[in-house]
């Protein structure tokens, strides 16, 4: 009983330094990005100064354009490819599902050179659709296969049940199947949306100018992290994460559920 008393008396203290070793880094980062070098006082100028730039709003759109499209394409086509192997009788579905999970641990770096080349030939380098298409095409596989695992929790039975009623395959999708899947669908979204959002190795290759830069680019294009420019390197890298703090805060309930839900044991 003294050992066990003990070991909870104790555990405040590591949670604390847990916590401090986590939120240290953002902590200060939000402190540089109000902080006037000069005059030492707490202000909004480097918000207010990168607000009025307008290469910094430019790079914003682009990532927030770049990532929905690339979301919504890959779950659009997630959701279709997911559905057909989990609900219909298709011959090696699960040997497709490893083969989507082994794509998807593919490094980026090796297609690199190829959609450099093919980008440059065809005229789309430095244009958002060379984004949007890796993007799209290379987050497919995970979502495919975190999708498959929330079909899988739906029982059969409600199709068959609607299938017995009239219901067309796309009134059963769309009436019965959807719905269920939303904690699911948001789930994976977010772990798509997060890693497009991120994303720089192909950002950084077939992009030049800020008119089709995203926001990982346009922070590694600063000067050296002198005094002039932390304030507004830091305080960039704060705007950049408000979109992916949003989303997780509004789809909070739907991301638990999606992940107790999510998993499957066959």
């Amino acid at each position: 009983m003294k050992t066990r008393f003990n070991e909870i008396k104790g555990r405040p203290f590591y949670i604390f330094l847990l916590v401090a070793w986590c939120a240290g880094p953002l902590i200060l980062l939000l402190f540089y990005s109000l902080s006037d070098i000069n005059s030492g006082y707490i202000d909004f100028k480097n918000y207010v100064n990168l607000l009025k730039d307008e290469n910094f709003r430019t790079v914003m759109s682009n990532s927030l354009i770049v990532s929905t499209v690339s979301t919504f394409l890959s779950l659009s086509l997630a959701t279709i490819s997911a559905y057909a192997i989990t609900r219909k009788s298709i011959r090696f579905g699960q040997a497709a599902l490893f083969l989507f999970l082994a794509i998807s641990m593919f490094p980026s770096i090796a297609t690199l050179s190829p959609l450099y080349l093919i980008f440059r030939e065809v005229g789309l380098r430095d244009t958002l659709i060379s984004l949007i298409i890796p993007y799209t095409v290379f987050s497919l596989p995970i979502a495919i296969w975190m999708l498959s695992g929330y079909f899988k929790q739906i029982p059969k039975e409600l199709e068959l049940s609607a299938k017995m009623d009239g219901c067309s395959g796309f009134t059963i999708f769309w009436k019965i199947l959807f719905p269920l899947l939303k904690s699911g669908l948001a789930t994976t979204a977010i772990l798509v949306f997060v890693t497009n959002w991120n994303e720089f190795i192909y950002a950084v290759a077939f992009t030049t100018t800020n008119l089709s830069r995203t926001l990982p680019i346009y922070i590694s294009k600063f000067p050296t992290a002198t005094d002039n420019v932390i304030g507004q390197l830091t305080a960039s890298s704060v705007i950049g994460a408000i979109p992916l703090i949003l989303i997780i805060l509004f789809f909070q309930k739907r991301i638990v559920a999606g992940l107790t839900s999510g998993a499957v044991k066959e």
